[in-house]
């Protein structure tokens, strides 16, 4: 392409990824109305392990989860009327002192929250990141921050689908997306360890190496707590930007960098007259994903700059 392929410098530091627990699992389970024998947390534990079996375990790690504002506020507010949930607050599950502002190409912003689950790696000084960003103190003395304010603006969905329209410095080779869709035909909670495989898949399977599992676990956690539910008809949805590094290097170095904007919509229908856990039918499961990898430094400069608004 005419320029030095540049080393990715990318200084982050190990961490303990947060793992998907029984309790936690149950938590996220009742919120969205399952509330059968099969939310309890034996039962449950069994059902993690069998639906962790299913994903091919991987060598590349869970730097950071982006979440909209607007997506975590409703999390939070199920989360904290069950039994049980640690999360009482927007705070428990993400830095939420500050948005951080993602401008798309043509005008637009979004706002997005910084979580605070952890994977096998993280950001120095994490709390710290949306002020920063916030403050627009991001500059050439912070690459690390830098590479995560482009990231963040290239996976917008709008960024990212300029990128691909334009398919600029081939940028369709080091990108895809995938709007697959999943049949489900179950009556009980025992589906949704086929559905969080399912989606593990997807989404890791588009991760250079795949993920390794304790950090599928930690994308997981507090995950499924929204049931948007209209008459008979409901859908679990949410969305989430996943930012990931293979082989992170004392030098502060990674071989390669990248991330994945995920959607997805687990769709059912609550049937009359049984309980309701056991009237529930799981339908259908729609995800789309938007993912980038880059091994290039120039590459990330080139592809952001091509998006970025003044």
């Amino acid at each position: 392409m005419g320029f030095t392929p540049t080393r990715l410098q990318f200084n982050i530091e190990k961490a303990a990824p947060v793992s998907l627990t029984p309790a936690n699992l149950r938590v996220q389970l009742n919120s969205i109305g399952f509330t059968c024998e099969h939310t309890f947390e034996p039962a449950l534990e069994k059902y993690i392990g069998e639906g962790l079996a299913k994903v091919k375990a991987g060598s590349s790690f869970l730097v950071a989860i982006l979440s909209p504002k607007e997506s975590v506020v409703r999390r939070a507010a199920a989360l904290s009327g069950v039994a049980g949930s640690a999360i009482k607050s927007v705070n428990d599950i993400a830095f939420a002192d500050n948005t951080i502002k993602v401008k798309t190409y043509d005008g637009r912003v979004e706002e997005y929250y910084l979580e605070r689950v952890n994977g096998s790696y993280r950001f120095p000084n994490a709390a710290n990141i949306p002020h920063i960003l916030a403050e627009g103190d991001v500059s050439e003395w912070d690459p690390t921050l830098l590479k995560f304010e482009m990231l963040s603006v290239i996976m917008a969905a709008a960024n990212f689908d300029k990128l691909r329209q334009d398919d600029f410095n081939d940028f369709n080779l080091r990108s895809a997306h995938e709007k697959p869709t999943e049949s489900i035909n179950a009556t009980d909670v025992n589906t949704i360890k086929e559905v969080l495989a399912k989606l593990v898949v997807l989404t890791t399977s588009l991760v250079l190496n795949g993920l390794t599992i304790d950090d599928v676990q930690s994308t997981l956690v507090s995950r499924f707590a929204f049931k948007d539910t209209s008459g008979r008809n409901f859908s679990i949805v949410d969305r989430m930007i996943t930012l990931w590094a293979n082989n992170p290097k004392p030098d502060g170095s990674v071989d390669a960098l990248g991330a994945i904007n995920c959607n997805w919509a687990i769709n059912g229908e609550n049937r009359p007259g049984s309980k309701k856990s056991a009237g529930t039918q799981l339908t259908n499961f729609n995800v789309e994903t938007r993912s980038v990898v880059y091994t290039d430094e120039n590459f990330l400069n080139n592809d952001y700059n091509h998006v970025k608004t003044p």
